[in-house]
């Protein structure tokens, strides 16, 4: 039996195949412009160009950072990992010398309690379990350290004058959605969890209202989970490469048991020391070193001078910038 292929057949495969070229282009190019736009948002790229081009040096960085086999090409498992659940804050903001901790370079003074009140609560969570499970968070933090924590809640009659009440809580928390003002905005569901400022910035935590908000679940997000990883920036650190350690950037899923691990308590602890009378032990390790006060040489803490007391109390400016790695808010006199 003969077949006859006509010229239209032929006609038909080159014009599939050609949109086919297109299509696959199409999403490459959508591929890359998301990893761009991710290394970038990310600290990876200091300047972000109109050129998809992204530098072998630069996808290194990220698979360094996250413990990826160092390709320097956006593979699979790069893509994969980009796509995960993180927390919105910068992984790289200098050249990181060695797998550990960072220290942002601003603390709290340790020697009186925190206090934290919650200004907004999200719209699908019980408020008395998000009380709890943000309690749960900061004692994470506060039973390795010299730190302790004040929930300031407020009593029916102030809820009206929340906002004159600002000026004397240290870490205020919110659940937001989208554009909240402070020019990182959510995305919804997925990808960005949280963020939160360091000390020298407020210490604020902001959560997605958007997210599923879970405790105890394998269903959405765990919100303690995430909480204390975003409430370890409140109190100056920056994000680890120890996959392990609760200020690695991804969200690794709801873990039973969830607690610091030894690069946490190492990061807390250079910052604010130990407990003042008993040291804490980790269960992963008798080799943590611990530190019974806190050095003279730490950083100073962003309540050692009332010099900025004006801005600090009425958070209405004019402008604000960020160049490099370094935020600038402008206030009129």
């Amino acid at each position: 039996m003969r077949f006859v292929v006509s010229s239209q057949f032929f006609l038909l495969i080159s014009f599939v195949l050609q949109h086919l070229h297109i299509c696959l282009t199409f999403v490459e190019n959508n591929r890359l412009f998301y990893a761009k736009e991710f290394l970038n948002r990310f600290g990876y790229i200091k300047t972000n160009g109109s050129s998809l081009d992204i530098s072998s040096s630069t996808v290194r960085a990220f698979q360094r950072f996250v413990g990826l086999n160092q390709t320097g090409i956006i593979d699979e498992l790069t893509w994969q990992k980009m796509r995960e659940p993180r927390c919105g804050n910068k992984d790289l903001r200098r050249i990181q010398r060695r797998k550990r901790y960072i220290l942002q370079g601003s603390r709290w003074p340790s020697n009186e309690p925190l206090t934290f009140r919650i200004v907004k609560y999200p719209t699908t969570f019980p408020q008395q379990f998000v009380d709890a499970e943000l309690t749960k968070a900061l004692k994470l933090w506060s039973s390795a350290s010299s730190l302790e924590f004040d929930h300031r809640k407020l009593k029916k009659q102030d809820e009206q004058k929340s906002n004159n009440l600002d000026h004397k809580t240290d870490i205020r928390i919110s659940f937001e959605i989208g554009d909240h003002g402070d020019t990182e905005p959510f995305d919804g569901p997925g990808n960005v969890l949280g963020h939160a400022f360091f000390p020298q910035y407020g210490g604020d935590a902001h959560f997605d209202n958007d997210e599923y908000w879970t405790m105890k679940s394998t269903d959405g997000v765990n919100l303690f989970q995430v909480a204390a990883h975003e409430f370890g920036h409140s109190l100056g650190l920056e994000h680890s490469n120890k996959p392990d350690a609760i200020m690695a950037p991804f969200f690794k899923g709801y873990t039973p048991n969830f607690t610091l691990q030894e690069d946490d308590i190492r990061a807390i602890q250079a910052l604010y020391g130990g407990k003042p009378s008993k040291s804490f032990s980790s269960p992963l390790s008798n080799s943590i070193e611990t530190y019974q006060a806190v050095s003279k040489q730490m950083a100073p803490s962003v309540k050692s001078s009332n010099k900025n007391s004006a801005l600090c109390h009425d958070p209405q400016f004019d402008a604000i910038i960020t160049i490099d790695d370094d935020t600038y808010i402008f206030k009129g006199i």
